[in-house]
Order: structure tokens, then sequence, then C-alpha cells
């Protein structure tokens, strides 16, 4: 059927005369009447002039009912305003296809696909319309149509983004999705009610709505930083891509509204840290820049242009090593070069280098080459850093000086010293000897006087005197026998002195002899020493288990029999004495010893002055000491780069402690 049409078609191409080959050639009509396709042959004025067989069928008329019909008849009447427009085009083109709706007898639609040509008709233009049903491809596009629909209601209500179709004339909204309900505040029926001018803060809608004509004639799609008014009143900023659309056959204006206030704060943040660093960046005392890898300077701070009186037009996009800073040496220059190579490659750089000021005076840099690397690992940027030591290398100068000078004081001063304490030594020495003589010569004499008092006591004794005489002469020989035990006496603490301050003199003398010392072993070496004495006084002695340290073994000793036999010489007559002697590591690499008795105790206003020089607190019994001891105990600990300090109270007794140096832990082991 339809090559019956095509056929027909091709008759009408050729401009046959329409009468003459539908009326003479019987071919032709039986092609006419039998084509599938409606055909339709009327006037310029519409009237229709013959029809085929099948337009009677399709439309339920007759043919002579077709005749006497027009062909605006033919079409729907919300159609037809069309038909008047449609027949002066193809009057003037000579052809035309459109699609349109017919109406048949009965009243239902036919909906139509047109392909009309002018045509020859008894001798005057008319023309000949096939009318080709489409019912079914309607039918198949309409579902196309409600699928299609159906996928944009999902799409067009899970959008993030808010949509909103509006009338691109009166710019009233038809409907919005769930985002664009949300963003504004709004209920879809309040949406449907509302225009372009009801969503915009009043004061911007001059702008708004010249940005909507844009839109709507296509010049553009993106309108950003709109301000857009919330149902209470509230305004967030959105970037609106909005486009003509049709839509099932309806133009609609389609806005996407996406929500940029986090977007605006982000900025905000950014663009007020960025200002922040800035300010830093120029604020700061150092001399900042930023460089590109091969050593291109991109940035430069306030400080270092102010420094050099350098615009930044003059150095941006230049090697750094073209730069003013630099130029005035050849060899900071290569330096330069090569450390930027290095902190390309990730390796930080470091060296002093000196820059000339906009006064012409020359100045001392400590500059440093930072590398800053991406996620990657990657070295993406360099950052050069200056600080102006000039002041420092000054300072540095006038300590040196300083310290120079001060070092040959020292010197001299130390010359002064050994100096004084040879002559010291060299004065004790002599001091000693001449002391000891006349000591040596007393306690000889002293000696006869007992002897020849020993003889006076025994002729005393046998003599016969008178009464009165013998009193007198047995009182006087008692005060002789006291006064030569108080000369012997005093000539032999006189003796200790003198032998205490020889010791003492002798200690910063000899040379240490470092060791790591087993303070177990020497304890009990000590303790062995000093057994007699412990035992005369009724003492007991504990030692605990004690951690080496590193230190000369006679000295150390000495130290431990000073403070044992000063001990029992200070001890309580009311208790027995009970010393006890303890120690411990500490963490920095100390070890700290105690010798802890149960004694008198010092009273907190003697506790300085036992460290003095012959300072002696009244001991019990007659061991007297020379106050040599603790002196001498200080003298020794200090000598060893350690401390020593007491704890006492009266009436409970006194704590030495010790610090020295600690053994090595494989020595110590």
């Amino acid at each position: 059927m339809k090559k019956d049409t095509k056929k027909l078609s091709d008759a009408a191409k050729h401009r046959h005369p329409a009468k003459e080959w539908l009326g003479s050639n019987k071919q032709y009509r039986a092609l006419f009447d039998s084509a599938g396709d409606a055909i339709f042959i009327h006037d310029s004025k519409g009237r229709i002039l013959a029809v085929n067989t099948t337009a009677c069928e399709q439309y339920g008329y007759t043919r002579s009912e077709l005749m006497s019909m027009t062909a605006s008849l033919m079409v729907i009447p919300e159609k037809r305003i069309h038909v008047k427009k449609r027949f002066a085009q193809m009057m003037k083109r000579g052809r035309l296809k459109f699609e349109t709706v017919h109406q048949r007898k009965d009243g239902t639609s036919l909906p139509i696909e047109v392909n009309s040509r002018r045509i020859t008709w008894n001798g005057q233009a008319a023309i000949m319309s096939i009318c080709h049903d489409i019912t079914e491809r309607k039918r198949a596009e309409q579902m196309l149509i409600e699928t299609a629909e159906d996928k944009f209601k999902t799409i067009f209500n899970h959008a993030s983004d808010g949509i909103i179709l509006a009338d691109p004339e009166n710019k009233k909204f038809y409907t919005g999705n769930n985002a664009f309900c949300r963003m504004l505040g709004y209920r879809l029926e309040e949406i449907t009610k509302l225009s372009v001018m009801d969503i915009h803060p009043g004061k911007d809608l001059p702008y708004v709505m010249e940005q909507f004509k844009g839109q709507a004639m296509g010049n553009f799609t993106l309108a950003k930083d709109m301000p857009v008014k919330r149902k209470d009143g509230s305004v967030f900023y959105a970037d609106i891509n909005a486009t003509v659309m049709t839509i099932a056959g309806k133009i609609y204006m389609v806005g996407f509204f996406r929500d940029i206030t986090e977007h605006r704060q982000t900025e905000k943040a950014l663009k007020t840290s960025e200002q922040k660093t800035r300010a830093v960046f120029d604020q700061t005392f150092q001399f900042i820049g930023l460089m590109t890898t091969d050593g291109t300077l991109i940035e430069a701070n306030r400080t270092a242009l102010e420094f050099g009186g350098i615009e930044t037009s003059s150095v941006l996009g230049k090697p750094f090593w073209e730069t003013p800073w630099w130029t005035h040496s050849p060899e900071l220059q290569e330096k330069l070069r090569l450390a930027i190579k290095k902190g390309a490659q990730g390796e930080f750089i470091r060296f002093e280098a000196t820059h000339f000021a906009k006064d012409g005076t020359l100045h001392y840099v400590d500059f440093s080459l930072k590398p800053v690397k991406d996620e990657a690992g990657k070295v993406i940027f360099l950052i050069p850093e200056g600080r102006d030591i000039t002041e420092r290398k000054q300072v540095e100068d006038e300590v040196r000086k300083l310290n120079e000078s001060l070092e040959k004081r020292v010197q001299e001063r130390t010359t002064e010293l050994a100096r004084a304490n040879q002559e010291l030594e060299t004065l004790i020495r002599i001091a000693s000897h001449d002391l000891r003589s006349p000591l040596v010569n007393i306690q000889g004499f002293n000696q006869l006087l007992n002897k020849a008092w020993d003889v006076i006591s025994r002729i005393l004794a046998d003599a016969v005197l008178p009464d009165e005489t013998r009193q007198a002469l047995v009182a006087s020989h008692e005060k002789a026998a006291k006064a030569m035990r108080f000369i012997n006496a005093g000539v032999e603490k006189m003796n200790g002195l003198i032998s205490g301050l020889l010791r003492l003199s002798q200690l910063g003398r000899a040379p240490l002899v470092l060791q790591t010392l087993n303070m177990n072993a020497l304890l009990q070496s000590v303790v062995e020493a000093m057994a007699f004495q412990i035992r005369t006084a009724a003492a007991e002695v504990t030692v605990d288990d004690l951690p080496a340290c590193r230190a000369d073994a006679t000295l150390i000793s000495q130290v431990f029999s000073n403070l044992l036999d000063n001990a029992i010489k200070y001890r309580d007559p009311a208790r027995p004495l009970r010393v006890q002697i303890w120690g411990h590591q500490e963490k920095d690499a100390r070890v700290v010893y105690c010798v802890e008795d149960n004694g008198l105790g010092v009273a907190p206003e003697y506790q300085q002055k036992i460290w003095n020089l012959f300072y002696r607190l009244n001991p019990q019994g007659s061991g007297a000491g020379e106050g040599v001891g603790l002196p001498t105990v200080q003298r020794i600990v200090e000598r060893h780069g350690g401390k020593v300090w007491m704890e006492s109270e009266v009436g409970r007794g006194s704590r030495f402690f010790l610090a020295l140096p600690a053994a090595a832990k494989e020595a110590a082991s």
C-alpha cells in the first residue's frame, strides 16, 4: 500500500494534470483508491475536490460527504487556527510536511502526518495531501514520554541540587524538586504559587532579573553567587545554572540551584587564612621567599625587599642568584646555585651569607633553603629563609675578644694561684717543721720533768716533814703534775693539728687514681681497720649492698674512715651507737652514699660551720678531733667532681651524703 502511495506522490512530482491522470488512466485511478494512506485533493481555499477510498474508510464519511467539506473541518477545533497559515506556506513553498490531528465522523481524534504538494487540477493550482495515520507511533511516543517522565521524576526528586521549572514568559514556577523545597523552606504547593521575584531579596532583584533574561535568551547558563531568600527571610547564596528546555512538548526555564553558603564560608576562611599568612609572611623579621625547584623566585616578603630597597617587580620571575641580594659575590652565587640543586633533591641546606642593605652596609645572614614536598614526597617548592645575624656576629666578636682577655687573665690568675699555693705549701711545710721542733723540745723536757717529779714524789713520801710543810709540798706537787699533763695534752693536740694540716695540703697535689670501686669490699676493709674503735665504743655498723662508683680507692677509704670516726666521737651516751651505710644509683650518672648514725646530732646553727677547717663541736669523751676530718671529706669528694652534704637533728642523729660519679655498667657488673 505504501508503494502505491509513493507512486502517486511521484506522479504528482511530475506535475501531471491530476484530473487527467485520475480520469483517463485506470491504472492511476486504481492506485489512488487502493493507497494505504488517505489522500485529499483540495483547492487553495481548502475545498475538497477529490478523495480516495482509504480516506472514506478512515474518517467514516462517504465520498460525497467528504467532497462537500473543506480541509479545515477535518481538523480538530483547537488545531484549526493553524490551517490557514499552513495553506499559505504550502502555496508559497510548493510542498509542506507537518503533523496535526483530524476528527472522524464519530468525533474521535486521528493523529496524522500530512505530506502536501502543489499540483494542477483542471488547469488550476490545487493541493494533494497524503495523510498518514500515526496513531500507533503517537501511542508509542506517549509511552516513551511517560517512561522518560518517570525516570525524570526519579532523578528530579532525588537530585542533591535544587531544581525549579518556571515559565520563561511570566517567570512563575510550575514545580520544584524536594531539594529546592528544603533549601527555601517551602512546601511544594507553596512553590507553585511563587515566581522568580519572590525568592530573591528586593534590593537584588534588578540584577537577578538581568541574569534571568540572559539565561532565557541563551546568552549564558551559569549565574554565580546569586542571593536567594528563604521563606523565613534569611538569605543564602547559590550558583544557578538555568536554560530553556522543552519537556513533554512544553517550554520551561529549568534552573539548577546549588547552595554555596558553605563554599563561600570556606572561601572566606581561606581568604582570611591567606591574609593572616601573608601578614605573618610580610611582617616577620626574617627574610622569607618562595621559589620553584629550578631557583625561580615567585614570592619575597616585605622584610627582604625593604632590607635591600628592592621592588617586587625587579626580582619575581628571576633566578634567585641573579637578584640584588646575591650579585655582589660570584662565590656566593655559585654556592647558592649548588644549594638549589641539592634542595630540589630534598636536602635541607644552611650556610652563612652576606647581603648589602639599602644603606650600603654589609650584613651577615644565617641563610637556609628548605624543600617543600607534596603528599607523594616530591619536592614542589623551595623556601629560602634568612636571618640577619650582624648584631650577633658583632656580639660574638666582642665575646671572643672578652674570652681572649678573660683567658689571659684566668691564666695569669691561675699562675698566681699556683704560685700562692706553692708558697702556701712551702710555708706549711716550713711552719710544720718549725712548729714541730719546739714541740719536740717541750715534749722532751716535759718527760724529764715527769721523771724528776717521780723522784721528788718518792723523796717526799719517805721524808719526815712537819705536817704543814708536807701539806704545802703535796699541794704543789699535785699542781705541777696537773700542769705537766696539760703540757703533754697540748703538745699532742698541736702535733695532731700540724699533721692534719699537712694531710689536707697534700690532697691537692697527689693525682687521682680513678678506677671502678667495689664499694662493698672497700667498706668491709674500712670497718675491719676500725674494728678496735668500733668495739671500744660498743657500736654496731651495718653496710647495705652498695652500687659501684668511679673514684680513687685510697681517698674514698679515707672519706668513710673519717665519717665513721666522726660518728664514734659524737655518739650519744644515752643509747648504743648504731651506724648504717647505704646507697643508690641516680638517673644523672651519679651514685649517692649515706652514713647514718643515731648520735648526738648537730644543731642547725652549726651545720654549716662544721665544714670549716679546725672547727670542732665538743665531742663525747676524751677523743677530741682536730677539726680537719670533715673539711678533708669535703675536699676529697669535690676533687672527684662530687658533692657532700648533711642532714641532722639534735637528739636523733645525723646523715652524711656523698654524691660521686657512677661506674660504667659493664665495669660495675
